[in-house]
């Protein structure tokens, strides 16, 4: 099982990529493109499931400590 620090790294990794995205479209003056917002959204939903995992960790972990 991943640790909550592995989670946050991998989340930041894909935080950066969805900037990259982000900052690709800009350069070239115009919004995301359709496969660009696409991949853009599954990148989000990533992160979102690495935070709830994150979050269940240390809920774990509260638990264990009030035992």
């Amino acid at each position: 099982m991943p640790t909550v620090k592995e989670l946050g790294d991998s989340r930041l990794k894909l935080f950066a990529d969805a900037r990259s995205i982000i900052d690709t479209a800009e350069k070239a003056g115009r919004a995301m493109s359709a496969p660009e917002s696409e991949r853009y959204d599954k990148i989000m939903a990533a992160a979102d499931v690495l935070h709830a995992q994150m979050k269940d960790i240390h809920g774990t972990q509260r638990r264990k400590e009030k035992l």
